[in-house]
């Protein structure tokens, strides 16, 4: 986001104001040189946001610009906001941000078309280091105003040796403190630099070499000053000390102290240290900022990477990640220099080189690095393993192709890298350092078809899906020339619920280990029909998004299914229907790990799916209105006006008879509202426990446009969908209604073989099936749906 306000005072400098950042490199980046530039060469004072990501070293540039003046964001009682970035700067290990001011729920003027608030909506308040850096532009331009020939070198100097340091906080946080503008135009006292930065001290820290630097005063004044000289400073003692206590500035001159870093004093300290120089006289109080960073122990590592033919891999990047999540380091290219702490890391290198005109990737895997003293880490891609992967359609190409690696230790380590390309034969994979790796997994999976004129597989009538796992190691060396007798046969049928929307289609390789990979589709108007192909040696997992024709809309209108665990068998032929009614509460889970409605300890939470389709598949979509309300012994404990969900964080721990209702509305064509209600028993649970909640799916006689034949008997089946620890369904009752729920009647139902069915009449003309169901299991729970416009008859 780029805000720029702009203050000309004349014959002054010009004051900008931007809230624009971007991740900071040890190196001076376009963007930082341009700030240098343009502030030589027009006088302009750029003040930038120091960046809302709450850690240190994570202040953006271009505020990492040398001549930029750095923003952090206070609260207005001068505490330091959670989300202000900190420093030292990458390049330099500079004291940034500089200058803080207030940037909590600052109130200010909404845009008209401004896509934040309410439309109509006149203020608004908002909090960020870009609320915070208005204050200072201003202060800067208010200051430019009262001394129109002062220079951006002269502005930033005033404002920042006239600024309040906040107690508690370190340099790093807030550089010279909160700006005081007024205390800006009255003061006479500067000092250049405007802050010193003693950089980095590397360990050990025995021999370091004593740092000094200069701190001048300047006294634009007509009468001497007289300066009492301190340190505020939360550093240990005999780190940094001044050579006087006092400095006498003449009227219109300069005086000057010397300020000293020694980091052979400390101890057992490391990280950023510093604090300010304080200036004091009659009226006058002047901030100078200083810090140095004491080395943590680190050894010297060098990384290397080398192409498959043994040449320095110049198009290469290498990430190394300590296992306690403590430290990474991202470098590029063939040889890196860096200091690491001690410690067991996982690493990987993509290393991209191109043969002949095509491009491939070699994606290298060091799962147990140990950094323990200086060493070398190479990761070498000679003798990688390749991939070879064709189907039995010879006009089926690669539409995606897709390596993943996942390295996990017990429960508190795990990581996943992957690599994605158009083609099998341009992906390889090694693994570097100590073998076997015990807790290395890896995946190849991809999809194959034949392309359209547009050049994806839009509205074709076929979809390869393949798939491999290694639980153990790495896949390399893989070649598969596929038969027809090695796939399973799916025709896909996919329906439609609004006019002019589509359906993006998409298969996850799902093996029991590991990330589940990429998957790829195409937006194609719906209804459509496809045959789709899997082969492999672990399930699927296949997920349907239906969209709005709506201009830069994604977001699904009806349902995006998300489907169960599908294992297809090779020589089989499956028959599937989507994005078909009736649209209503399903308890399959979203994804493998997700459980609708947990309770652990004495916290409960309930998120149950409520508009999977009529085959009893997960789903979500847009709603216009919701609510969720959880009940204990008929008390209400947790409610919520967003939506059909709860959390309530502190439930009574003994035994009790819980009832969640929950409610929706929806501006589409079908389920335009639906309600729920579950009654079930529950107590202190000291292990993860799902709470025992059934859903009833319908699936009627449908065409592709989700309509059924008025007149018509239709008998159709009933999907149960329970959550673990429910008890067997042992009563159901459905209900209809063809006037949207005003008046209700019964309709049979029908048990035999462990299935469920109904057999419901249309009436002859047009017009919606509204339908209710309810029930008990056999332990004593109680199930309670409606749906308001289930299926539409004509």
């Amino acid at each position: 986001i780029v805000a720029g306000m702009q203050w000309a005072a004349e014959s002054g400098a010009s004051v900008v104001n931007l809230s624009l950042g971007g991740p900071n490199g040890p190196e001076v980046d376009p963007l930082e040189q341009a700030v240098n530039d343009l502030t030589a060469q027009h006088g302009t004072l750029f003040v930038i946001a120091a960046g809302n990501d709450g850690e240190d070293e994570t202040v953006g540039s271009p505020a990492t610009a040398e001549a930029a003046l750095a923003v952090a964001a206070f609260t207005k009682s001068d505490e330091l906001a959670d989300f202000s970035s900190r420093g030292p700067s990458a390049d330099g290990w500079a004291v940034k941000p500089e200058i803080a001011a207030p940037g909590v729920d600052i109130v200010a003027a909404r845009g008209k078309d401004g896509f934040l608030g309410e439309p109509g909506q006149l203020y608004m308040p908002l909090s960020g280091t870009s609320m915070a850096t208005p204050h200072v532009a201003g202060s800067a331009a208010l200051l430019s105003q009262a001394h129109p020939g002062w220079s951006a070198a002269q502005l930033k100097a005033s404002l920042m040796a006239s600024a309040k340091p906040s107690t508690g906080i370190g340099v790093f946080a807030q550089g010279a403190g909160r700006v005081d503008v007024a205390r800006a135009i009255t003061q006479q006292v500067t000092t250049s630099p405007t802050s010193v930065t003693f950089g980095l001290q590397e360990w050990p820290h025995d021999n370091d070499e004593v740092r000094s630097s200069t701190v001048t005063y300047h006294n634009s004044g007509s009468a001497a000053v007289t300066l009492r000289l301190g340190l505020t400073t939360g550093a240990p003692a005999g780190i940094f000390s001044l050579d006087a206590d006092t400095v006498t500035v003449p009227a219109g001159g300069q005086a000057s102290v010397t300020l000293s870093a020694d980091t052979r004093q400390g101890g057992d300290v490391t990280g950023g240290l510093g604090g300010q120089v304080t200036a004091t006289a009659a009226g006058v109080s002047v901030q100078t900022p200083f810090g140095v960073v004491r080395e943590e122990l680190k050894y010297p590592v060098k990384v290397t990477a080398t192409e498959r033919d043994g040449d320095p891999a110049e198009d290469a990047m290498t990430v190394l990640l300590r296992k306690d999540l403590s430290w990474s380091d991202v470098v590029f290219g063939a040889s890196n220099d860096l200091r690491l702490p001690p410690g067991e890391y996982f690493a990987f290198s993509w290393v991209d080189e191109e043969h002949g005109g095509r491009l491939s990737t070699s994606q290298l895997i060091y799962p147990k690095l140990t950094v323990s003293g200086p060493t070398t880490v190479s990761m070498d891609a000679r003798g990688a393993k390749g991939f070879d992967v064709t189907v039995p359609d010879p006009t089926a190409v690669p539409v995606l192709a897709s390596f993943d690696a996942t390295f996990a230790e017990g429960a508190d380590f795990g990581f996943n890298v992957g690599v994605g390309s158009d083609d099998f034969a341009s992906i390889f994979s090694k693994l570097i350092g100590p073998k076997p790796a015990k807790g290395l997994s890896s995946q190849l999976s991809g999809t194959l078809a034949k392309l359209n004129e547009q050049g994806n597989t839009a509205g074709l009538p076929y979809v390869y899906n393949v798939g491999w796992h290694s639980k153990n190691g790495l896949l390399g060396g893989l070649v598969k020339h596929l038969k027809p007798k090695e796939f399973a046969t799916v025709q896909a049928s996919h329906g439609a619920v609004a006019p002019g929307t589509t359906g993006l289609k998409m298969s996850f390789f799902a093996p029991p280990v590991g990330s589940g990979g990429m998957g790829v589709g195409w937006d194609t108007p719906l209804p459509f029909t496809r045959t789709e192909y899997y082969a492999g040696d672990a399930p699927w997992q296949n997920e349907l998004m239906v969209k709005l024709p709506v201009e830069g809309d994604d977001w699904p209108e009806t349902v995006s299914d998300h489907a169960a665990l599908a294992a297809y068998q090779a020589g089989r032929t499956y028959q599937e229907q989507w994005n078909k009614g009736v649209f209503g509460p399903t308890m399959t889970p979203y994804f493998p790990d997700h459980v609708p409605a947990l309770r652990e300890g004495d916290a409960m939470y309930i998120f149950p799916g409520l508009l999977g389709d009529g085959q009893g598949r997960a789903g979500f979509g847009d709603i216009t209105s919701g609510h969720g309300a959880l009940y204990r012994n008929g008390k209400l404990i947790a409610e919520s006006d967003q939506d059909p969900s709860v959390y309530a964080e502190d439930v009574a721990p003994g035994a009790a008879t819980f009832r969640f209702d929950g409610s929706l509305e929806r501006d589409a064509r079908l389920t335009t509202k639906l309600s729920v209600s579950w009654t079930f028993r529950s107590a202190h649970a000291k292990k993860p426990q799902a709470l025992p909640l059934t859903a009833v799916s319908f699936a009627p006689p449908l065409d592709d446009h989700n309509v059924g034949k008025a007149g018509s008997t239709a008998v159709y089946p009933v999907t149960i969908t329970q959550t673990e620890g429910s008890g067997k369904v042992n009563k159901l009752t459905v209900q209809v209604s063809y006037d949207d729920g005003k008046t209700w009647k019964n309709v049979p139902v029908l048990h035999y073989g462990g299935s469920w069915q109904v057999q419901v009449t249309h009436p002859k003309t047009a017009g919606f099936v509204s339908l209710k169901a309810s029930g008990t299991d056999t332990k004593g729970n109680t199930f309670d749906q409606t749906i308001i416009r289930a299926y539409e008859l004509r």
